[in-house]
């Protein structure tokens, strides 16, 4: 099998407990080992079980996406936290780009999506489709995205299973998606209740995930010019 070309700065994912998604990015590549810095959920720092083994995804070049499992040698202290851990001897790989997931809080609207749903969002305008369901949207904010679905914080429960209409309404990307609820977890930390979401868009136009991508792409770009991924 031909060895995996880790490069510094390309973003590495570990699954961690209660199947959390943690972004991290290479620091140092060397013969035996990587250094990583300490991974992300949405905003907060997740330590990693040092000595043990971990799930995790990577991200090469191009399209280019690699599971395995790997297990973490050691904390180490540089110019900030790093994690050492060892480099993988067999791997799985994806061509998916999107999977490409990055801690991203973007408002969002959502609301149980009704039998209509899917005809609207391709002749409506996200505010066309706002308007039509108005009185009936929930506030929350994801907690990162991918051209593939999202993770969102929301204050009350959603079902597993269920349909939701959901629209994005940041500055550069304002979209109406359909989306699966694929898991939802209460989140315990914080001083309000909160329920952390996975979601599945469904039946979603190439053209509008392209839309999603370029805007995840750009403000992957920015985070790491201003070394908020470290």
């Amino acid at each position: 099998m031909k060895p995996i070309d880790f490069r510094i700065n390309n973003k590495i994912e570990f699954i961690l407990e209660g199947n959390a998604e943690c972004s991290s990015l290479i620091q140092d590549v060397r013969p035996d080992s990587l250094l990583v810095t300490v991974p992300l959920e949405g905003l907060q720092r997740r330590m990693l079980p040092v000595g043990e083994t971990v799930e995790c995804v990577y991200f090469g070049e191009g399209s280019k996406v690699y599971m395995f499992t790997l297990k973490v040698i050691e904390r180490v202290m540089d110019n900030i936290p790093l994690y050492r851990i060892t480099i993988p001897d067999s791997y799985d790989k994806i061509q998916r780009r999107n999977y490409v997931r990055v801690p991203l809080i973007v408002p969002v609207l959502y609301t149980e999506a009704q039998d209509d749903i899917d005809k609207l969002l391709r002749e409506k305008t996200p505010e066309e489709v706002e308007a039509l369901y108005r009185g009936s949207w929930l506030r929350c904010s994801t907690l990162d995205l991918s051209g593939g679905g999202m993770k969102l914080n929301t204050k009350t429960p959603v079902t597993p299973g269920a349909l939701l209409v959901l629209i994005m309404k940041a500055d550069e990307l304002n979209i109406a998606v359909k989306g699966r609820v694929v898991r939802c977890i209460k989140n315990m930390g914080g001083d309000q209740p909160a329920f952390h979401s996975g979601i599945e868009f469904i039946d979603i136009p190439e053209a509008r995930r392209d839309k999603i991508i370029g805007f995840i792409f750009e403000r992957l770009r920015e985070m790491i010019r201003k070394g908020d991924m470290l």
